[in-house]
């Protein structure tokens, strides 16, 4: 049963806040729900690693039909520590998360989340057996379906925008999703941040599937052990081909 959880101060979004309401109102197997009748965004501690944010009131907008998700790879706490890096390097996921947290609520997408970043997806079995890492890259998770009248050019802005800003606020991405398997993504070609996939069924003609120009500038994600983690840019966004950090 989720828990109406009071708070004197004003919920940001950002994930400093988040943890912070999260562990002052700590309850065991209790999902935290945080709504203010002044604010158009709610937001969920699921209790299974995740921050949920929601539009208040949940708008009746909802595809059941393909049901697109877009997925976004921040760097990991556990890469940054363990190869040394300073203080502000380990800021990169916060500071990635500010900065698509901005947008989703600037285009009112009802419905997205991003991983705690105890939660280490790279090392973790967490996708239903899929084995560990399966849900590697996947830190932060944009609900298309939750925006049902939302047209696939409409999403290639909001996800253009997103990409655009975590290269201007020098923000790398993590690690590539992996490719097989039921639940795997698959690739934006010249994208380095973004994945996607349909969770019901893909539609006959994937708009996400063509070819797309993608901001310049990208850095390449951090390298798989045994894999090349360099995308596939014909567009020519990626600055170099080297691994990042």
């Amino acid at each position: 049963m989720e828990e109406e959880v009071e708070s004197k101060e004003k919920n940001n979004l950002s994930y400093d806040t988040m943890v912070k309401i999260s562990i002052n109102c700590n309850r065991d197997n209790t999902k935290i729900v945080e709504h203010y009748e002044d604010q158009p965004y709610g937001f969920r501690d699921t209790k299974s690693g995740f921050f949920e944010i929601y539009k208040n009131p949940t708008p009746d907008d909802y595809d059941n039909k393909y049901g697109l998700k877009f997925h976004i790879s921040l760097p990991e706490f556990d890469y940054l520590i363990d190869g040394g890096e300073d203080k502000e390097k380990r800021e990169y996921y916060k500071k990635g998360w500010d900065v698509i947290k901005q947008v989703l609520i600037k285009y009112e997408v009802n419905l997205f989340k991003i991983c705690d970043d105890t939660l280490l997806l790279s090392k973790e079995d967490i996708g239903k057996g899929e084995g560990v890492g399966s849900q590697r890259g996947k830190d932060v998770t944009i609900y298309a379906s939750s925006n049902a009248s939302y047209k696939d050019k409409e999403w290639k802005k909001i996800i253009y925008e997103i990409t655009e800003n975590l290269i201007d606020a020098g923000i790398p991405p993590g690690y590539k999703t992996k490719r097989e398997g039921d639940r795997a993504d698959n690739t934006l070609e010249g994208n380095n941040y973004v994945s996607y996939r349909y969770e019901i069924e893909a539609p006959k003609k994937d708009y996400f599937a063509e070819k797309i120009k993608w901001p310049k500038g990208q850095l390449d994600n951090i390298k798989w052990a045994g894999e090349d983690n360099t995308l596939n840019n014909n567009n020519n966004n990626s600055c170099c081909n080297c691994t990042i950090l």
